[in-house]
């Protein structure tokens, strides 16, 4: 695989780092003979070792990911007991992956350990279970909790790529990526789509946090590269801060960026969309939401809000902040993922509702890729 996508295989060895944090770099090097010597290198000693005496776990992570993102995916793809050898902090990591394996193959897991069945299924019916079973119109997750041996009786199976599925249902499948800057605005998006419930309950995402704006444009190329080498989104969404950048010439960067990845080509659609002037802007466009979250919070914190565009608030983090401090909450500082959730639960989702343009032409956004009606972002949920 070295010397038919080097490429690939550095953002898999990239993708293990990220697993194993000790682990500085990983050395693949082919042989005369035609085989592959791996060699990993942690940060404890001088020199790397050889993949035979690394732990199974980390052995185990790096076959997982060499068949979950294989640019040329197998019809279909197996796997036993995965939740063996990997330590736990990983298993929800590697259960979305799991998940993505869907989109474009059939996949079967023999668990031996429940719990993470319930990390496979998520918020939606996305999985088949010995007793509980529940189909997708398209995409089948097979999932055995003990006896491989019990048979499954499947009314149909869908093919990855095709236009229908095998029983001749005309295939809704769609994958979208959604990149972003901050794990904050990774919060505040699954918890907006998960309010939309069943509108979007046709298509997957995966939603990668950069944490922070410098990280996140250095590496979008390879990121986005390895999007096209996937060749399963049929999506991109690219949120970012704008801070004190100039939008058009951001989002000319990014756009700039995705074409020498490779990304217009390989793709339905492409979308950058800028929050001004960060994710809190959006927060501050409603300030019943804010009260909602936080009920302290009183009609007068909010008043200079009313009427107001939050886009022009030059520091809503520190804005928002202050007035959560007034009434007591987060005197040590502000948790922004914690804020987000919160505060995102109740955002109204009418388009026209929110003072924050970008935050209505975000929603905007969201309502064209999962081809939702005009009236499924027109109430504000309950809370959650």
């Amino acid at each position: 695989m070295n010397s038919v996508n080097t490429e690939h295989l550095q953002f898999l060895f990239q993708k293990l780092a990220e697993r194993v944090p000790q682990l500085e770099k990983v050395e693949a090097t082919r042989l005369p003979g035609g085989s592959l010597l791996v060699q990993l290198k942690d940060r404890v000693f001088e020199e790397p070792i050889l993949a035979r005496y690394v732990s199974d776990g980390t052995m185990k992570l790096l076959a997982y990911l060499l068949v979950l993102y294989d640019p040329e995916p197998p019809p279909f793809v197996a796997i036993e007991e995965p939740e063996n050898f990997v330590h736990p902090a990983l298993l929800r990591t590697l259960a979305e992956e799991c998940m993505s394996v869907v989109i474009r193959s059939q996949f079967l897991v023999r668990l031996t350990l429940p719990s993470f069945s319930t990390l496979l299924k998520r918020d939606k019916s996305e999985c088949w279970f010995v007793k509980q079973m529940a189909s997708r119109p398209c995409g089948v997750l097979t999932v055995f909790v003990g006896s491989p041996s019990i048979c499954l009786q499947v009314d149909y199976l869908a093919v990855p790529g095709s236009s229908k599925c095998s029983n001749g249902k005309t295939s809704c499948h769609m994958h979208v990526e959604i990149l972003v800057e901050e794990p904050s605005a990774a919060v505040a998006i699954e918890t907006l789509l998960r309010r939309l419930g069943n509108q979007s309950q046709q298509a997957t995402e995966r939603i990668v946090s950069f944490r922070g704006k410098d990280r996140m444009l250095q590496r979008l190329e390879p990121t986005l590269r390895s999007i096209v080498l996937a060749g399963y989104a049929s999506s991109v969404i690219v949120l970012i801060d704008q801070d004190a950048e100039d939008c058009l010439e951001l989002k000319g960067r990014i756009y700039s960026i995705a074409e020498q990845a490779g990304i217009p080509s390989a793709l339905t659609s492409m979308w950058v969309r800028i929050a001004v002037v960060e994710l809190e802007s959006w927060f501050l466009g409603d300030p019943l939401a804010i009260r909602s979250a936080y009920p302290a919070v009183t009609a007068g914190d909010v008043r200079t809000l009313k009427g107001s565009m939050a886009d022009s608030v030059r520091d809503p983090s520190g804005w928002l902040q202050k007035k959560l401090n007034r009434r007591r909450h987060y005197e040590g500082g502000m948790p922004k993922i914690e804020v987000a959730r919160n505060i995102a639960a109740h955002l109204n989702l009418d388009p026209n509702h929110n003072t924050s343009r970008s935050f209505r032409l975000f929603l905007r956004t969201l309502r064209e890729v999962y081809g939702l009606p005009t009236d499924a972002l027109s109430s504000r949920s309950p809370s959650m």
